[in-house]
């Protein structure tokens, strides 16, 4: 969790800490709404948390400001949100070391696209988590076999990219690896020890 603090306005920073060991120890989400509930999503269930860190009725949380929005943004894109433009195009905003802020709100359309926000209703921070062995057999199995093209597919959260990472940096012991990392959530620090090059922040086709 102390990798998404940095991002967090400073009240709801302190709330988060007060979070019980075990949601803090499986967190992958905290959510800030305008003018609604601040959310933990841990273990696939999302919890809400007042002040002081404890879990309690969405009526009784921690009720997400405009000054919070603001102050959230302002730190995700170190007060420059102009410079970071084609992320928020694309809905979100990284963090750094995978981790990535999915952003909602009131959409402006120019010559029918999407141009970005006007306002912006939420935010989501995600935090990465990247487990060496988690994709061992497909790793093994593109070592030994070889792979001209393969589609990964799940419902949300549940572990595609982690997945990724993990294929990533178990064939980058023994192979060079090209990541075309669009969204700022595949080039972690653990993958710069292996045979990895990256191109992060462009369209996967120009990547």
């Amino acid at each position: 969790m102390h990798r998404l603090l940095p991002y967090l306005p400073q009240r709801i920073a302190r709330a988060a800490v007060g979070l019980p060991e075990g949601i803090r120890q499986n967190l992958t989400e905290i959510r800030l709404r305008l003018d609604g509930p601040v959310s933990a999503t841990s273990g696939g269930k999302n919890r809400a948390f007042n002040a002081a860190g404890a879990v309690c009725a969405p009526e009784k949380a921690i009720i997400c400001t405009k000054e919070d929005i603001s102050e959230c943004i302002s730190l995700l894109t170190k007060a420059s949100l102009y410079s970071y433009g084609d992320a928020l195009c694309a809905g979100f905003l990284p963090c750094g070391n995978g981790c990535r802020a999915g952003v909602c709100g009131e959409a402006t359309v120019r010559g029918g696209a999407f141009a970005g926000f006007s306002r912006i209703y939420g935010v989501n921070l995600r935090l990465c988590r990247f487990i060496r062995d988690y994709g061992i057999t497909a790793a093994r199995h593109i070592s030994a076999q070889g792979l001209k093209g393969a589609l990964v597919y799940s419902p949300p959260n549940k572990g595609k990219t982690t997945l990724l990472r993990s294929v990533a940096a178990l064939l980058a012991r023994e192979y060079r690896v090209a990541l075309a990392d669009e969204r700022y959530e595949l080039y972690v620090p653990q993958l710069k020890a292996g045979l990895t090059d990256a191109v992060c922040g462009l369209k996967k086709s120009v990547a």
